[in-house]
């Protein structure tokens, strides 16, 4: 009897630390066991795919951008990979990072194909949250209380950001739209190993909750790429930043300045992050998802 290969779905907000808890992952596990990743996008580039490479892990990765995998424009496309990883790869695990605007729903509708059903379960569905941003993206985004209802494990990440009582309040939120799920706490997507990839555990929700793929465009999300050759000012990036408003959810990529340095860019509302980069990448290369594009005039090349 050929065994299938476990999925698991990551799935998770705008900025809430999916790719920290897979590069957390990847170190635990990637050593002894062949693991596959599927990073989804929203964007056309895919700046967290170049973190993932930049660590000394061993994985084979996959990219779907331009949409969410759980969008109807997008799903046929991920459904082919899958099949794909299975016939000619053959991999211990798979790991699906959906994009931080997908609209998990639709989950059961993987395993409603012939060809994965009879290669892949899906063993758990793991949502990262930001505690400091939570109740207020659950409070206007529709896909951010799905990606809460099909979880199997619950992460509140960033609780450095939160005090006892948000975090608290936080909890009670998630066991009223999700009593099953078990809930974690965490800092920078930190994990503890124990039971994560128990082998018996099958999702609660593989066969449970139907949902429907979402239609291209809604939710009216835009997402730019700002690419540039020409060094620019960390002045300049500041005031970037200050122009941003809550319409902006995310802006992340790499920035050079006119000394030949490069940071690692991290944005969400309310938090910031400028990093310097272990190597000079050349360039600067920025991307954005939110209601509004942002004024990437405001960078002033050197």
């Amino acid at each position: 009897m050929i065994s299938k290969i476990p999925l698991i779905l990551v799935t998770g907000f705008l900025g809430s630390g999916k790719t920290s808890f897979l590069l957390n992952f990847l170190s635990a596990f990637s050593k002894s066991k062949r693991i596959a990743i599927i990073q989804n996008e929203f964007a056309q580039s895919s700046f967290d795919s170049e973190i993932l490479k930049e660590e000394d892990n061993r994985f084979l990765l996959k990219e779907l951008n331009k949409g969410s995998i759980f969008c109807a424009c997008l799903f046929s496309s991920f459904k082919d990979t899958l099949a794909d990883l299975a016939m000619n790869n053959n991999p211990d695990l798979v790991l699906i990072e959906a994009t931080g605007i997908a609209d998990p729903i639709a989950i059961a509708q993987v395993m409603d194909d012939e060809r994965l059903n009879s290669s892949y379960y899906l063993q758990k569905i793991i949502t990262i949250v930001d505690a400091s941003r939570f109740l207020n993206v659950l409070e206007n985004i529709i896909g951010v209380r799905h990606q809460i209802e099909v979880a199997d494990l619950i992460f509140i990440n960033k609780c450095d950001l939160a005090d006892n009582e948000k975090i608290e309040q936080i909890n009670r939120s998630i066991k009223e739209i999700n009593p099953f799920a078990s809930i974690c706490f965490s800092n920078h997507g930190s994990f503890l190993q124990k039971n994560l990839l128990d082998s018996d555990v099958t999702s609660l929700f593989s066969n449970g909750i139907k949902g429907e793929l979402t239609k291209c465009g809604k939710g009216h999300y835009v997402s730019r790429v700002l690419k540039t050759s020409q060094p620019i000012s960390m002045e300049s990036l500041n005031q970037f930043f200050n122009s941003l408003d809550a319409d902006v959810l995310r802006v992340k990529g790499y920035v050079t300045d006119e000394n030949g340095k490069s940071f690692i860019v991290q944005y969400v509302p309310g938090q910031k992050e400028i990093i310097p980069c272990s190597h000079s990448v050349g360039m600067t290369e920025l991307l954005s998802i939110g209601f509004k594009e942002p004024n990437f005039n405001l960078l002033q090349c050197i």
